[in-house]
């Protein structure tokens, strides 16, 4: 079954879970934002990766500190 629309997904829940009580029915939103911002905290997508486009230069420092000996 493909679920085009939110209305379809809603309809989809109510039936699979077989439940036509009215709290039930007005917190269905609540329970498919809560879905998608759980499978948005596990999934690592390409929109959360952090670039890192400049570049810092710091002048009259080395890169390594030499031990003394």
């Amino acid at each position: 079954m493909a679920l085009k629309t939110l209305s379809d997904m809603k309809t989809a829940i109510q039936q699979y879970c077989q439940n036509s009580e009215a709290s039930f029915v007005s917190n269905i939103d609540n329970f498919i934002i809560s879905a998608e911002d759980k499978i948005f905290a596990a999934v690592d997508l390409p929109s959360k990766w952090k670039s890192e486009d400049s570049k810092m230069t710091v002048v009259d420092q080395s890169e390594y500190q030499l031990a003394d000996g």
